[in-house]
């Protein structure tokens, strides 16, 4: 992984945003526990709002993108509203699970998680699988801006 940081530097304060997809609890509280900052998709959009709006604006603030929705690389409005937007997004890609497993999985990978939105250069699109293994998705090194 390539380093944004200076090793002299301080540690960048990171909020994370939890899409509509992933619900809210109890993920937002297992995360809060943990002291990350979370804000909830519908505490700053319409619960409608398309995705590339809410991208858009993630983007601006500079937050991480934690969702379900696997269909990202799938489509070219999202995935060109990730690139422009510089979204750091971490898809889990577990089937079907409970808002506990959710929760479950996402906090048992919360180091990893926290590490690469630390380290990898954005925009980039990472999974998490049911297992908490979290990868960069193979096609992040062509997100590389020239």
């Amino acid at each position: 992984m390539s380093s944004k940081k200076h090793s002299n530097s301080q540690p960048e304060d990171l909020t994370f945003f939890i899409d509509r997809s992933l619900g809210k609890e109890p993920l937002a509280s297992g995360l809060r526990a943990l002291n990350w900052t979370v804000v909830l998709h519908d505490d700053r959009f319409p619960q409608d709002a398309p995705d590339e709006l809410w991208l858009a604006e993630v983007g601006r603030c500079g937050w991480v993108v934690l969702s379900k929705d696997q269909h990202f690389r799938y489509r070219p409005v999202e995935m060109e509203m990730l690139l422009r937007s510089n979204c750091r997004v971490f898809v889990l890609t577990a089937g079907n699970v409970s808002s506990r497993q959710i929760a479950d999985i996402i906090v048992r990978a919360a180091p990893k998680i926290e590490r690469m939105a630390r380290e990898q250069d954005a925009p980039f699109l990472a999974h998490i699988s049911q297992a908490c293994k979290v990868t960069l998705h193979g096609r992040a090194k062509r997100f590389r801006k020239a």
